[in-house]
């Protein structure tokens, strides 16, 4: 698609009124989770916002190379089964040195035998923590990953406990550990692009399945979701081939990236915001009318670019492609959980709007019906209701038994 930069009289009001928001502090967007997950759950913010909101309750808040630096080039074209089939040490290799897992108090209740540890290193920065919370079992327990929302420039693995903590304690209940982490975030004015919060999120993955026996969780039966940049960061990880790289002499670049489920609050369908001139077709919203309601420079730092001339280029265009969840998204990838409830079927006059817009988890649920992927959604505004009623506890469970 041409990212054609000539902007028609007829979308003016469009662009006066985001140029409005685009000037003033962005707020967060509540995301009210009213199937499966807890109320008033926050967004955390606009995706290619230079602000970020690090508060939110469900805050569900990635070129670089594939080695230990937490970034990812995202171009090994090897696939995998949505299972992510991986061994935690290849045949013939010392297995890694015990991971150190220090008792905290627990910031949630929890079921009795669970260890929680917290700020766990997964990396050489020093934004790459986790939490996890570990069941007592005498086998390998399933994986639930939460990532932050924020909009890649706020947000903190925290905010789980104020938004998830009755998921993630009936996750506990019935066996299955879970981790939540932190990235970096994006500068105002960024030189790698979302790349890097994604590729830290993929990494720190990797670093658990690398320590999986330390764990005491089972490297096939991972599942990842979060709310916003969350949410996309887990669609991201579900649609995109395996970046697990075998050559690497970083043992935990060489662990698999895939997932068995993974869960979508209030996503973007795409971060090749190109295509968003498709999600927002009925509205005639382009990347131009972006440009002029101020948001440039949140795009230049999105893909680490000097000018909006650049988009078209071949480097920014590979980049694009990278990021776009439904040109990777096929049939065998990670079947999905959908929601999106907290934003009105309106034109996008503001930003939270523009970036939570319905249209965006419709886009990806039609992307998936297309692609043969499953997929259970709940679009209530738009009148999609999966009919099993099946919340994101229990469709998890299901998928990693």
């Amino acid at each position: 698609m041409s990212s054609n930069l000539a902007v028609s009289t007829s979308r003016l009001c469009l662009c006066s009124c985001l140029a409005l928001f685009a000037c003033s502090d962005d707020s967060s967007t509540d995301a009210s989770s009213t199937a499966g997950t807890e109320s008033s759950a926050s967004t955390g913010g606009d995706e290619l916002s230079s602000e970020g909101d690090s508060s939110g309750e469900g805050d569900s808040s990635g070129e670089g190379d594939s080695s230990g630096d937490g970034d990812s080039t995202g171009e090994d074209d090897s696939t995998s089964d949505s299972d992510g089939d991986s061994d935690s040490t290849s045949e013939g290799e010392e297995p890694p040195a015990p991971l150190e897992l220090p008792p905290s108090d627990p910031p949630i209740d929890v079921p009795e035998g669970v260890l929680f540890s917290a700020d766990l290193s997964c990396g050489p920065h020093p934004e790459n923590v986790f939490d996890v919370f570990l069941p007592a079992s005498d086998t390998p327990t399933a994986l639930v990953v939460f990532i932050h929302g924020g909009g890649f420039t706020g947000g903190d693995k925290s905010s789980a406990y104020s938004g998830q903590a009755s998921n993630i304690a009936a996750w506990l209940d019935a066996g299955v550990a879970f981790a939540t982490i932190n990235y970096r975030l994006l500068e105002d004015v960024d030189t790698e692009g979302v790349i890097k919060p994604l590729g830290d999120s993929r990494y720190c993955l990797q670093f658990m399945r690398y320590h999986a026996d330390s764990l005491n969780i089972d490297e096939d039966r991972v599942a990842a979701y979060g709310g916003s940049a969350g949410a996309g960061t887990s669609l991201w990880l579900a649609t995109h081939d395996d970046m697990a790289d075998a050559a690497s002499e970083d043992p935990v670049a060489r662990e698999s990236t895939r997932l068995r489920a993974a869960g979508a609050l209030e996503t973007q369908a795409t971060y090749d915001v190109v295509r968003w001139e498709e999600v927002f077709e009925p509205y005639g919203l382009t990347v131009a009318d972006m440009v002029m309601a101020g948001l440039e420079q949140r795009l230049l730092s999105f893909y680490g670019m000097d000018d909006i001339s650049q988009l078209d280029e071949p480097a920014i265009v590979d980049y694009r492609a990278d990021v776009d969840m439904l040109a990777l998204m096929d049939g065998a990838d990670a079947p999905l959980w959908i929601l999106s409830d907290n934003q009105p079927e309106d034109p996008p006059l503001d930003i939270s709007l523009l970036f939570h817009h319905p249209y965006h988890a419709r886009t990806v649920m039609d992307r998936a019906l297309a692609v043969g992927l499953e997929q259970v959604s709940y679009i209530p505004v738009l009148g999609i209701e999966d009919q099993s009623g099946i919340e994101i506890v229990e469709y998890f469970i299901s998928k990693l038994e």
